[in-house]
């Protein structure tokens, strides 16, 4: 799946992480209204912003995308130069684009006119599908978005980057397609799905936690185990403590499934035995993210 380019402020320029992070923090304070796309090794860390504020970061590649915490992509960046771009979008094209996580492919490489458009379109509408039309016709690639059923216009700008929404441009370009034709791809779904994804993947974020290494130096310390405050386990609702699973990111971006234990006072750090802290190159002071892999 393609995400569509909106206005360019920057495109395409190698950056150090910490300026990248400068980039972040000014486009925060400006009341920047679009999104940043990072180009990691073999995925895009892609970040939307309303009026400066960060609404969703997800991590993408070519058949897939996965939201993740805003942090856990920029630990990804540390350490590296990455391709960073920025586009303008409007508020309402954001709302959009910003939901991709939930989109599923309902029409590719479908050949329209007049017919199958009109076809699509009263498909799209009457089971108030969001998401996104890409298409290719004898003038290049163009995208159209839709919103629960109908064309997301715009009364202020005929266009974003790629992105056709002025009404009187969208007119026209509708009436291109039927009478030229051309050849769509959607991804899109019913707003019933998104808005349940929606809700299962803030559920599941709210489970990560950021939490400080702490070496064990005790004895009898099992040396497979890391150790987490027994509250966060209880916020997390996991009452089989045998089995206890949790999926450790790195500041490197390495994710590790290992076993897991309760303690208390653990507060704020997460605990383990200098050997299997060395076996996961991890030290003292790091910070990990962490969540359970089942609850």
């Amino acid at each position: 799946m393609v995400l569509p380019k909106g206005n360019p402020l920057i495109e395409k320029v190698h950056l150090p992480f910490p300026d990248v992070n400068v980039i972040i923090n000014n486009l925060e304070q400006q009341g920047f209204t679009g999104f940043v796309k990072l180009e990691l090794y073999k995925v895009d860390g892609i970040i939307f912003f309303v009026h400066g504020t960060m609404v969703r970061a997800l991590e993408m590649d070519e058949s897939s995308n996965k939201v993740l915490p805003l942090a856990r992509i920029l630990n990804r960046l540390k350490k590296k130069e990455v391709d960073t771009s920025t586009y303008v979008l409007s508020p309402r094209i954001v709302g959009v684009m910003s939901m991709i996580f939930a989109f599923q492919p309902l029409y590719l490489a479908y050949e329209v006119k007049q017919k199958e458009l009109k076809k699509v379109m009263t498909t799209l509408e009457a089971d108030s599908y969001t998401g996104i039309i890409e298409v290719k016709s004898r003038d290049g690639v163009s995208y159209l978005l839709i919103d629960k059923g109908e064309i997301l216009t715009d009364s202020f700008a005929k266009e974003y980057g790629q992105i056709v929404c002025g009404t009187e441009a969208v007119s026209k370009f509708l009436n291109f397609i039927s009478k030229k034709g051309a050849v769509i791809n959607i991804f899109a779904e019913k707003q019933d799905e998104i808005d349940n994804k929606k809700r299962s993947i803030e559920e599941e974020l709210e489970k990560i936690k950021q939490l400080i290494v702490k070496e064990e130096r005790g004895f009898f310390k099992a040396g497979d185990t890391f150790w987490v405050d027994e509250y966060i386990v209880q916020e997390w609702g996991i009452r089989n403590l045998r089995s206890l699973q949790l999926e450790l990111e790195t500041p490197e971006g390495v994710v590790h499934i290992v076993k897991g234990a309760v303690s208390k006072k653990l507060g704020g750090y997460i605990s383990a035995t200098g050997g299997l802290l060395k076996k996961l190159d991890l030290k003292e002071g790091d910070l990990v993210s962490i969540k359970p892999t089942r609850s």
